[in-house]
């Protein structure tokens, strides 16, 4: 044990302030006299002890400022307990007190947490993390430009020890962030949808799309329409139909390769029949009549016009001699 002798005796002036502070802290009437202080100080601190060693933790797990401040505080009690709360009046009663800012720091900062910012933060931390990731290309891209700024502020504003006092400004950063968000999924998905409308169309331009049998076709179109994915108007929503954009892509490539291998397929073998069948025949090259249109007048019918010629030059790989003749229809 340590014994130090004290000269001087503690004014009334700082009595009268630790008693005022520590009065604060506790919501109980402390009696500015040194031995009530003392005793108050004592029985008290431990609970703020208690109280404030999950938050530095919960802090830094949320990104916040102060990991440091409180485990000062932390320490501060310790060191004051060790003597028991004998300094308790210089250290709350000085008219700097580093305890005593430290405590209704911490006290300000826990009640904020508790009442909700903690969700906030945590889901303004989720979108921070999700946006900056997203690509820079198309709807993400422009969602990312779009919230840089806000971004920018978020990390500023978060940085600071007094974030807790912006509680309202937070929760309005959020509410702006869940409705771009939720504006940018729902264009992307119709950005989708529009797409594989197209893919539809395409798929019917392949000139070994009319090989597939109505059966074939209507599956290949049940597959495109398969790949329209519903979902929620949020992160997780957007973060899938960004992971279903390779999907999609990747599908329709293998479809469109699946049908031009069996079409072409197809047209070989066929083509081979018919080139046995004019041999025996004595006919030694392919001969054939297409029809044109003297004027086409719409888009379909240059398409079709189109894939009746692709068709034909498939054919023509088969033989060495062919004669084609055309006809005005």
């Amino acid at each position: 044990m340590g014994v130090s002798l004290r000269h001087d005796k503690v004014s009334n002036e700082i009595l009268g302030k630790a008693a005022e502070r520590l009065t604060d802290l506790i919501g109980d009437l402390v009696v500015p006299l040194e031995p009530e202080i003392c005793k108050s100080a004592a029985k008290h601190l431990p609970q703020f002890q208690h109280q404030y060693a999950p938050l530095a933790e919960k802090l830094q797990t949320l990104g916040l400022p102060g990991t440091d401040k409180v485990r000062s505080v932390n320490q501060q009690i310790a060191d004051l307990l060790f003597t028991d709360a004998s300094d308790a009046p210089n250290q709350l009663g000085a008219p700097e007190s580093v305890l005593y800012d430290g405590l209704k720091w911490a006290q300000a900062v826990k009640v904020a947490l508790d009442h909700s910012l903690e969700t906030t933060i945590k889901a303004l931390r989720q979108h921070q993390d999700s946006i900056v990731a997203l690509p820079s290309t198309g709807v993400p891209g422009k969602l990312r430009g779009d919230c840089a700024e806000d971004m920018d502020l978020l990390a500023n504003r978060l940085a600071q020890e007094d974030f807790q006092e912006h509680a309202a400004d937070l929760n309005t950063t959020l509410t702006d962030l869940r409705g771009r968000v939720s504006a940018a999924v729902g264009e992307m998905a119709e950005s989708q949808k529009q797409r594989l409308n197209e893919a539809e169309e395409d798929l019917k331009r392949i000139p070994e799309w009319s090989e597939l049998t109505q059966e074939e076709q209507t599956n290949a179109l049940t597959q495109v329409a398969a790949l329209v994915l519903s979902v929620s108007e949020d992160l997780s929503g957007l973060e899938k139909l960004i992971t279903q954009e390779f999907d999609i892509h990747s599908s329709l490539s293998d479809l469109k390769a699946r049908i031009v291998r069996d079409g072409r397929e197809r047209q070989r073998r066929r083509a081979e029949e018919e080139k046995k069948k004019n041999l025996k025949e004595g006919k030694e090259k392919l001969s054939r009549t297409i029809t044109v249109p003297v004027a086409v007048s719409s888009v379909s019918d240059l398409e079709d016009l189109i894939q009746q010629l692709q068709a034909l030059k498939s054919q023509l790989a088969y033989y060495d001699e062919f004669e084609i003749r055309i006809e005005q229809g």
